[in-house]
């Protein structure tokens, strides 16, 4: 899931970010569940949703990662596994965003949106890279 914060330099980077993913959706998880237990009906409902959602991208970013493991140290990671982790990344945003304190809100929030905005003219080379290996384009 660091991938999501776009491609690492080195290895510290790489821990770095790893780290940083991980405690961001420790945080998000538990403040949906904090969330579960404040509304109800409508509100209940959607909470529920992107908690539902939220383990469901992890258990998948776990899962690829443990399948594509072994081929690392031959292939590296393509940036094109991007992709999984922006599903959590935007619900880790809008969970923050609805129901997030005011004193935390905006120190986790205005990091998010502005490595996203950032990331994409990064991207956009090694994804029309991708696109023209697999004959997309």
């Amino acid at each position: 899931m660091a991938l999501g914060f776009g491609p690492a330099g080195n290895s510290f980077s790489w821990s770095l970010f790893s780290i940083i993913s991980l405690s961001l959706t420790f945080a998000t998880s538990i403040l949906l569940i904090k969330a579960l237990f404040k509304f109800k009906e409508a509100e209940f409902r959607r909470c529920l949703a992107m908690f539902l959602f939220l383990l469901g991208s992890i258990v998948f970013a776990l899962a690829i990662g443990w399948g594509r493991a072994p081929s690392v140290p031959f292939f590296g990671m393509p940036i094109r596994y991007v992709m999984l982790a922006l599903p959590a990344l935007m619900v880790c945003y809008f969970s923050w965003f609805l129901y997030g304190s005011q004193t935390l809100k905006q120190p986790i929030l205005h990091p998010l949106s502005r490595s996203r905005t950032q990331d994409v003219p990064l991207l956009q080379k090694p994804v029309l890279h991708t696109f023209h290996y697999y004959n997309v384009l």
